[in-house]
């Protein structure tokens, strides 16, 4: 079930209206950046019902991220990409810059290598597609506040694999495209071997 999904069933639900969890210390510190209010509020929503999430910060355009981030100190910040103001990769720049322990999740509608590659040049963490499993996101929220780093490769990319594992191309030099092209190179050679050859006898 993806993301975007599971937020308006949440909807229907009720979820929105739902009470704030009781949490207990310590927590995960949230920022959030959507320009969609129904998508922002239901977002807020699915992370708030999780006790050890909090939503510190949610926000409809990207020119106020870095001033409320240095304001509530978020672990992660969840941003959207098509923001007004500020886009969400320039704020993702600027928040390794200047809130450098505040991990960036870039959560999306636009897949393609080239967009996942220009959000791992701003320093994104993560990069997660909307159409994505709810499941997942919490998990990756999660994970960046342990520190990892994780890039899941957008919907459109052949090489993606189960479409709830995340990444990692974390902490790794090889970019997916490459490990794309490794396994090109690595057919091309089996065609030429021969279908029938092993090695050792």
């Amino acid at each position: 079930m993806g993301i975007i999904t599971t937020m308006y069933r949440g909807l229907d639900s009720g979820l929105a209206s739902r009470p704030r969890v009781q949490r207990s210390a310590p927590v995960i510190r949230v920022l959030v950046a959507e320009n969609v209010r129904v998508l922002r509020d239901t977002l807020v929503a699915l992370l708030d019902l999780e006790d050890d999430i909090e939503v510190v910060a949610a926000l409809d355009s990207g020119d106020r991220i870095v001033l409320t981030a240095l304001q509530h100190h978020p672990d992660v910040a969840l941003l959207d990409i098509d923001l007004p103001g500020t886009d969400g990769l320039t704020a993702t720049a600027e928040l390794q810059q200047q809130v450098p322990q505040c991990r960036t999740l870039i959560l999306t509608a636009l897949g393609g290598s080239g967009m996942l590659q220009r959000a791992r040049a701003a320093g994104a963490s993560a990069f997660l597609v909307k159409d994505g499993p709810a499941d997942g996101l919490i998990d990756a929220v999660r994970r960046l506040a342990r520190g990892e780093r994780l890039i899941d490769p957008p919907s459109s990319d052949r090489t993606r694999r189960r479409p709830d594992v995340l990444g990692p191309y974390a902490d790794a030099d090889e970019a997916p495209g490459d490990e794309a092209q490794r396994r090109d190179t690595l057919e091309e050679t089996d065609r030429a071997v021969g279908p029938g050859s092993a090695c050792g006898g």
